[in-house]
């Protein structure tokens, strides 16, 4: 396995572990979690929203490349 493809795997595992995390009752999960106006991993402005779930730039971008390797 070349290099590219073990940092997508750490990205995508560590997407997954917030993911689950923010969903497991971290942070402040409990106001995060339906509200598309805030990213429900980081807290940050969400900028991109899916279903009930919001994102910043930055984790949008993280989990479209996840996604994409």
């Amino acid at each position: 396995m070349n290099g590219k493809g073990i940092v997508g795997i750490i990205i995508a595992a560590l997407v997954l572990m917030f993911l689950l995390w923010s969903c497991s009752g971290g942070s402040d999960s409990a106001t995060n979690r339906g509200n598309t106006s805030k990213c429900t991993i980081c807290g940050k402005k969400a900028t991109h929203s899916t279903s009930s779930y919001g994102y910043c730039d930055k984790h949008w971008r993280d989990m479209i490349d996840s996604v994409l390797d």
